[in-house]
């Protein structure tokens, strides 16, 4: 059985794992069930960008917007070869860079009910048990709350 995923992508070697594994998975598949949504979230500004003012601040602004949605491109980029390079048909492959908010979840799930996915795929970081239990993950927000959606983590 084949399920849309919706891949949730951030840039470095999280992203070459959660690659891999996808790739095993979707080697060769075709059809309409056959769909994978990559999905990353453009970096938000530096506070002494954001609340900047002067004619400087904009051009920084700007210059760091351009940046941060470049290095989204290409990461995006980076994973659709590698996937293409493993077996997956680019045909299936679709890309979503969403803005940057402080609701990552809520955007999460949207895209994936935009898209018709039914699975979301990302990968597990690993942090403090502090720092956990004060943040928490995306993945674990995703885990814990009944979302309609079937969540792989990738280790």
């Amino acid at each position: 059985m084949q399920h849309k995923l919706l891949v949730v992508i951030e840039a470095g070697p999280t992203a070459v794992k959660v690659a891999e594994y996808v790739a095993r998975a979707y080697a060769g598949a075709t059809g309409p069930q056959a769909h994978i949504v990559l999905f990353t979230q453009q970096t938000g500004l530096p506070p002494w960008i954001e609340g900047g003012e002067s004619g400087d601040a904009s051009t920084q602004r700007d210059k760091f917007e351009t940046e941060t949605r470049e290095r989204a491109v290409r990461c995006l980029a980076d994973v659709r070869q590698q996937l293409v390079a493993h077996g997956v048909s680019n045909d299936i492959l679709t890309e979503e860079i969403a803005e940057e908010s402080q609701r990552i979840v809520p955007d999460i799930l949207e895209s994936a009910r935009r898209h018709g996915c039914d699975t979301i795929v990302m990968a597990r970081h690993h942090k403090s048990m502090v720092s956990e239990f004060f943040a928490g993950d995306a993945e674990e927000k995703l885990l814990r709350h009944p979302t309609g959606f079937t969540v792989w983590l990738i280790e």
